[in-house]
């Protein structure tokens, strides 16, 4: 009897030695419109989980908006190569996603946005999640929900809900909190412990922003500060749906945490507002967060990385491959990037909907280099920008706000970032016939978020 107990004792013990071991569950947070110098005193609940994480402090977005960014951190890709601009948002489904690669690989995937860029009747971005759960905005401009917010508190008590219900392991949850996008309207609360100075209803709508970028609004007489608080508050409203997410999660045992952004925020910076007409380190440089602590020690990198890196990183955390990775190397592994690293973002244009709102409302602005396709790439300290046959290079160490062009003198240095921005993306826009004929409540919801008319 002895003997037939060790020998099962020893099968047990040889079954467990030779079992794959578990797959860590993987949790990807966009707060949605969060420029990096916007983390700090706003943000108590990133600042926490960065303390016991790898945090990077030189991580860009490969484009200015939320389309061609998440396309990018979702596939991997370049804007030009995933192709998902103003022109084609429909994602190629010769694409492939995170979300597709991880469902193949017994993970289940689920999704919980208000962003209806995110939606599949608009963009496909989601292809591959098993689940998707939307909440609902819209409010003809003001982009607002039945909560009276974007979308956070419905889409956190989702989030509540799946996590109290699932059973099912590994998991891949995907979530963009979208509070820090325009209307800058925080919570009430907010309102009466740090802005009390300011009118309890006072907001910067979208509806201004568009007319700051139209020239209806002197620059030198906005009132910045104010702007500036009330966006932070808003920031800190999605630090608060994070901090809720983070507590929901428990112990995080066997489960790995990436927060970052899709893009930052123009304040008034180059003279404009929101996150169009721009590749400025402004609305390119973004917080990324991984938390990951038996794969990646805790502490600050300073090596440059993109959020394409996302899709790499993943990826090795689940244990999948993919031939997927032309622009997109594992944050597991800092010390193989170069401080050089070419860092490359892409904006197509605004859509002509935007073009026309915006010389409706001021026939009278310049607005040929406002509309131009614009390349960046930025390598160690300096940032080459194109925009149609305009050619700048700043020095960003001296320069950071980028107002002094130093291309002039600097030929050669300008060549080769050129050569550099070249190369990363060897492929056209994609040519993929992706028109999109939106339903009238989707359309209202983008005219809502500024972006269609």
């Amino acid at each position: 009897m002895l003997k037939k107990l060790g020998l099962m004792i020893g099968l047990l013990i040889l079954i467990g030695c030779t079992a794959e071991p578990q797959k860590p569950n993987i949790v990807f947070v966009v707060l949605d419109t969060v420029r990096s110098d916007a983390v700090g005193v706003n943000t108590p609940a990133l600042n926490r989980l960065a303390e016991k994480s790898a945090l990077f402090n030189n991580a860009f977005s490969a484009a200015p908006w939320t389309v061609p960014s998440h396309g990018s951190m979702f596939t991997g890709m370049l804007p030009s190569n995933h192709g998902c601009t103003f022109a084609h948002p429909k994602l190629s489904p010769l694409k492939t996603t995170i979300a597709s690669l991880l469902s193949e690989n017994d993970y289940k995937t689920v999704a919980f946005y208000s962003n209806p860029w995110l939606s599949d009747r608009a963009t496909g971005l989601l292809n591959g999640f098993s689940e998707k759960h939307e909440s609902p905005i819209g409010g003809l401009g003001k982009m607002t929900s039945k909560n009276n917010d974007q979308g956070g508190r419905e889409t956190m008590s989702n989030i509540s809900s799946w996590l109290n219900s699932n059973n099912e392991e590994p998991y891949f949850l995907f979530v963009n909190f979208l509070e820090a996008h325009l209307p800058f309207d925080p919570p009430a609360d907010y309102r009466k412990k740090l802005l009390s100075d300011l009118p309890g209803d006072d907001v910067v709508s979208i509806g201004w922003g568009h007319e700051f970028n139209a020239g209806l609004h002197d620059s030198d007489e906005v009132d910045w500060s104010r702007i500036n608080r009330l966006y932070k508050g808003d920031v800190n409203h999605a630090d608060r749906l994070l901090a809720a997410l983070l507590k929901d999660l428990g112990d995080l045992e066997n489960t790995i945490v990436i927060v970052t952004s899709d893009h930052g925020e123009n304040i008034g910076d180059h003279d404009l507002m929101e996150h169009q007409f721009s590749v400025d380190e402004t609305l390119i440089s973004v917080p990324l967060v991984l938390y990951a602590p038996d794969y990646l020690g805790a502490g600050t990198y300073d090596q440059p990385v993109m959020t394409t890196d996302i899709f790499a990183t993943v990826l090795e955390l689940a244990g999948v491959e993919s031939n997927q990775l032309a622009h997109s190397k594992s944050l597991l592994h800092p010390e193989e990037n170069s401080f050089t690293r070419p860092l490359v973002a892409e904006y197509a244009g605004p859509s002509p909907g935007l073009q026309d709102l915006i010389i409706d409302m001021n026939p009278d602005r310049e607005t040929e280099d406002l509309f131009k396709y614009r390349r960046t790439v930025r390598s160690g300290n300096l940032r080459l920008t194109v925009a149609g046959e305009t050619v700048k290079l700043h020095n960003m160490d001296i320069d950071p706000e980028q107002k002094t062009d130093i291309a002039e003198g600097n030929e050669s240095t300008v060549e080769l970032l050129i050569e550099m921005l070249a190369n990363p993306a060897d492929s056209k826009w994609l040519e993929y016939d992706a028109d999109v004929e939106l339903d009238p409540e989707t359309k209202r919801q983008l005219e809502s978020l500024g972006y269609v008319r």
